[in-house]
């Protein structure tokens, strides 16, 4: 392995899959057909409203929040098989410290993107935000909380699939080093994560790019250091969910 991303833990002999031959190579087409794939199950979960009674809106609402991990895993199972789930290493207990920092870089981050973008465009709210003092406001935020489990750790496959597809296009085709390979992925692999945020925060493009797109690098430099999807998983449920808190309680 070539010298280790400053982010990476030194002489740890963890390294990324599916770029360099470990388990397996995944090559440009097949990750065309895996991220086609995937966003096909990210449009479906995201746009496509079914009709339904108001006794089966919980079921619903987990069923779809679902949707992203299972195309997540599908897609790239299509090629990576069992080793798809490769990207689920528990991470290590003195990890932590890090993952810790880095939610508390997120959040720092956030609030001085937010100001900043303020002054061109305000940013918008995130819909799935409740208030404390709406109609079954307690009610929606439990539910909430607990549907963004699955739906999260979903997402991370909107940043990591588009990371590894990156690292083996530059690594492998551009032969670009390892470091700068996964430099310019992790950069447009989170720019691509915010773009896909667009319709959520009402085609804010100065939000979705330097507020959500670039914060979103925070996320997964923890699955850089770790290589667990567990790790930026926890990050990112950790960041929504006490962003969501304090919406609820202001």
């Amino acid at each position: 392995m070539d010298k280790h991303f400053f982010i990476e833990k030194k002489n740890d002999s963890l390294d990324f899959p599916f770029y360099d031959g470990k388990p397996k190579t995944i090559n440009t087409a097949q990750w065309a057909i895996i991220l086609g794939v995937f966003f096909i199950g990210f449009l479906i979960s995201s746009f496509w409203v079914p009709h339904f009674s108001s006794s089966l809106a919980f079921l619903v609402i987990m069923v779809f929040s679902f949707m992203k991990l299972f195309f997540g895993v599908g897609s790239l199972a299509l090629f990576a098989k069992k080793d798809a789930f490769l990207l689920f290493k528990k991470f290590k207990p003195k990890d932590l410290p890090f993952l810790a920092g880095a939610l508390i870089a997120d959040f720092l981050y956030a609030g001085a993107a937010v100001v900043i973008v303020n002054l061109f465009d305000p940013t918008k709210a995130n819909p799935a935000a409740v208030s404390h003092t709406q109609a079954h406001g307690l009610e929606l935020f439990l539910i909430n909380t607990l549907s963004n489990i699955p739906n999260l750790l979903g997402e991370e496959f909107m940043a990591l699939l588009p990371f590894l597809a990156f690292l083996y296009f530059f690594y492998q085709r551009v032969h670009w080093s390892r470091n700068k390979s996964i430099a310019i992925a992790l950069l447009l692999s989170s720019i691509i994560f915010g773009l896909l945020h667009l319709p959520t925060y009402q085609w804010n493009w100065l939000q979705v790019i330097f507020v959500i797109g670039l914060g979103r690098s925070i996320e997964t430099a923890a699955y850089i250091r770790t290589k667990s999807i567990w790790a930026s998983f926890l990050v990112h449920f950790m960041f929504d969910t006490l962003a969501f808190l304090v919406g609820f309680l202001a």
